[in-house]
């Protein structure tokens, strides 16, 4: 079955907009209205300890440390499918709920994605990723260290599957997919993707369609520090 792409344009900090996309051959582009979203975070906070001189104390430690290497984004999704010109519609099919076989892709490469396109992924690449996300490979929460599991990826589009690096977010797959079959060079060169699963809880408790986790770096001194990232949200319906 042919799957069929939505386009969302996030800016992070800033959700532009919505447009449909048939892959492949046929397109078709359709308007859609802007969404709302809310950003939030948390502020780590300092332990302490008031000392005596001549006293030696027990004080083991833990810490939630905050990062500056990720970004997270959920939801519920939404759509349809239709056929018509750039004023009027002919016939429209309304998808009110996803359906789980859906998938949600996230890249910086502003001409979209292809998923006939994608290429499978093992660790010379999360490391290559790293580099172009200018994260050192060894730290705790670099791409290398995140997308440590193994999948099997198909998107509805794709002929056949193929086997990527992986991680759990909840109750839901996200997938580190290659879009070129050589080295990578860019970011562009990258796509993220979700597998959907339609009405589960999430990470708050509430009830939704999908949790993706994307690189944006905010190391402190780096040369993009400040500076937002823009990833272009597609989605493939089953």
């Amino acid at each position: 079955m042919m799957g069929k792409l939505v386009k969302t344009l996030l800016f992070i900090g800033l959700l532009a907009g919505l447009g449909l996309l048939l892959p492949l051959s046929v397109r078709a582009i359709g308007g859609t209205t802007n969404d709302t979203y809310t950003a939030e975070t948390f502020v780590p906070i300092n332990g302490s300890i008031s000392t005596t001189a001549g006293t030696i104390y027990t004080f083991n430690l833990s810490t939630q440390d905050k990062t500056y290497r990720w970004v997270g984004l959920w939801g519920n999704i939404t759509g349809s499918v239709q056929l018509k010109t750039a004023s009027n519609t002919f016939y429209s099919w309304v998808a009110s709920t996803v359906t789980d076989g859906s998938v949600v892709f996230a890249t910086t490469d502003a001409s979209g994605v292809d998923p006939t396109d994608f290429v499978g992924t093992n660790v010379t690449y999360l490391n290559q990723a790293d580099t172009q996300y200018d994260y050192v490979n060894t730290v705790i929460d670099s791409i290398t260290n995140t997308y440590t599991g193994v999948n099997t990826f198909q998107s509805p589009s794709m002929q056949s599957a193929i086997t990527v690096n992986s991680t759990g977010v909840g109750a839901w797959t996200n997938n580190f997919v290659k879009k070129i079959a050589t080295d990578l060079t860019s970011t562009d060169d990258i796509v993220w993707a979700v597998d959907v699963l339609a009405n589960q809880q999430g990470f708050n408790g509430q009830y939704f369609d999908y949790q993706l986790l994307i690189p944006e770096n905010e190391e402190s001194g780096d040369a993009d520090e400040g500076v937002a990232t823009t990833y272009y949200l597609w989605i493939e319906l089953n």
